[in-house]
């Protein structure tokens, strides 16, 4: 069973950890016939196409599980969402076939609204169009311990200004994916503690096999 799901509001400080012991939580009080894994803690099957960056609210995020009996996507749907803080709303359920490989994020896109609107960064098409243009953005991304540094690059699939927002759409790499925040700070030229407080919503991720 698929099922797409909103998380907004205060419920975006929720880390991923917490959000895999929240969904598993709501399916025990639901009484869902969800699948466990072997071995000495057995947990449910539940398989989340990404982790949603901490302070990210997000309009389309993806959640897989396995059931051990049938159920239908509408009762699953009812059940589940009693049993859900406010901030997260079910979307939308559906079957998968069985013995499949599960599906994986290819694009994900983002709105994220500066402070005094996008103008304020003075985004022009040219700006734009050069930093598409390159061949490398490379990144120094802070560690625990180190410093990782990134070529960004291959993860940007696009950036544009829509009004007072910027909307960043990036597609995971052998590295992972870049984090708009990152993106922006590269566009800028503003740090990434600045660039990482600016609101951002992700409102779709494209998903395939």
């Amino acid at each position: 069973m698929q099922l797409r799901f909103s998380k907004t509001g205060p419920l975006r400080f929720l880390s991923h950890h917490d959000m895999m012991r929240l969904f598993a939580r709501a399916c025990r009080r639901a009484a869902l016939p969800v699948r466990l894994t072997q071995g000495f803690d057995p947990r449910p099957r539940l398989v989340f196409a990404t982790a949603l960056e901490l302070g990210v609210e997000s309009l389309d995020e993806s959640l897989e599980m396995e059931l051990s009996q049938w159920t239908s996507p509408e009762s699953l749907k009812r059940r589940l969402q009693e049993h859900l803080p406010d901030g997260i709303r079910i979307l939308e359920t559906k079957l998968l076939p069985p013995r499949r490989s599960g599906l994986r994020p290819v694009e994900m896109t983002y709105r994220v609204s500066p402070p005094g609107g996008a103008a304020t960064l003075e985004l022009t098409a040219a700006r734009l169009a050069e930093f598409l243009g390159r061949s490398e953005l490379i990144f120094d991304r802070p560690r625990e311990r180190r410093v990782q540094r990134l070529d960004l690059r291959p993860s940007l699939a696009g950036v544009a200004v829509d009004g007072a927002d910027v909307v960043v759409s990036l597609q995971p790499t052998a590295q992972g994916a870049a984090r708009p925040a990152e993106i922006l700070s590269l566009l800028t030229g503003r740090p990434l503690a600045e660039t990482r407080r600016w609101p951002a919503v992700k409102t779709s991720m494209r998903l395939a096999h």
